[in-house]
């Protein structure tokens, strides 16, 4: 009895020395694996994680990192094998998801990409590689505007190669983009909130995308296709009655609004314009807007006596936002000024 006892017990430490030799030889396999991938020597990481996986799948990340070396690779479909069966064992790990959607827009499949980055994004919304990414599938899939938002908010989060987007793509105070570029508000939302076909009040339905309105009988609009000239109470100069009632607007550390002129400042703002701009100088785009009965903007027009910046990418700009606002019923016409107080960086 005392044999066998001896026998199991020498059995068990034998056991234990082979699973502890199993253990130390697949770590070091994976540790040179990682030093390999971290070195970028890709193809012989590849080589030293496989030994790994073909002894365990599961252990650590060696899938992941296997998959990552073959994205450096450009092997992107061998990163997919990897990476789905990363899944089944780990599930829907962040960097698991954001590495798929990354390859699946190497590989061109946009619509399958903006659903893991989406995903990843969820999981790190601190993550601006991915809002990057997530910009340029919407530009190539020519949604201007929300690849727009999305560099938007990378930028936010601290990434020059989002500004650079913005520069070259959006109208952030440079370059040539079309409107669509510049109006990059959520398609799904409108500045109230609510979805974009939801009424303002009884009188006005408002689409934010395409500043379509639908006009209330009650807002005293011209009943034929002809407009109607408006007359806006003015100085006897023709230009604008100044006043202290200022509405300020703070759009973000870069740009604020002063709305003033004809009681301008007190009227009540029902919609306005998501505004990017990014400029290297400082100063004051001014405009002139006449604001009908219905709330409506039906003119704009830059003063130039009292603007400080005259470059055309940031006065077209502000001229375009400036229409695009929209304001409460009033019993008058008013003409007033619309003052983009810019920031440079």
């Amino acid at each position: 009895m005392r044999i066998l006892f001896f026998l199991f017990t020498l059995m068990g430490i034998s056991s234990q020395l082979v699973a502890q030799n199993w253990e130390e030889e697949i770590g070091f396999l994976y540790t040179k694996g990682e030093y390999l991938m971290q070195t970028n020597r890709y193809d012989e990481a590849v080589k030293q994680l496989s030994l790994v996986i073909n002894k365990n799948q599961s252990y650590k990340d060696a899938l992941y990192l296997r998959a990552l070396s073959k994205y450096n690779l450009r092997s992107y479909k061998g990163v997919k094998k990897d990476l789905l069966l990363a899944m089944d064992i780990k599930g829907l790990e962040g960097n698991l998801v954001e590495l798929m959607g990354l390859t699946e827009y190497e590989l061109g499949e946009y619509d399958k990409a903006l659903k893991n980055l989406g995903i990843a994004e969820v999981l790190s919304p601190d993550n601006h590689d991915v809002k990057v990414v997530l910009g340029q599938i919407y530009q190539k899939q020519g949604k201007y505007s929300q690849a727009c938002h999305k560099w938007s908010d990378a930028f936010k989060y601290g990434s020059r190669k989002a500004r650079s987007l913005m520069v070259k793509h959006c109208d952030a105070g440079v370059g040539n983009a079309t409107e669509d570029d510049i109006a990059y508000e959520d398609e799904e939302k409108d500045y109230f909130g609510g979805d974009r076909t939801e009424k303002v009040d009884s009188a006005i339905r408002v689409n934010t995308g395409t500043r379509d309105y639908t006009y209330d009988e009650e807002l005293d609009e011209p009943s034929s296709n002809e407009e109607a000239e408006p007359s806006y109470e003015e100085d006897n100069e023709g230009g604008i009655i100044e006043d202290t009632d200022v509405n300020e607007i703070e759009i973000d550390e870069d740009l604020s609004l002063s709305l003033y002129g004809n009681g301008l400042g007190n009227r009540k703002i029902l919609d306005q314009p998501s505004i990017l701009i990014l400029s290297d100088i400082s100063g004051k785009v001014t405009i002139k807007v006449c604001v009908n009965k219905g709330g409506r903007i039906e003119s704009a027009v830059l003063d130039e006596e009292r603007s400080t910046i005259d470059k055309q990418s940031l006065i077209s700009l502000a001229l375009r936002k400036s229409k695009q606002f929209w304001f409460a019923k009033s019993n008058k016409e008013q003409c007033g000024l619309i003052v983009f107080n810019i920031k440079g960086s």
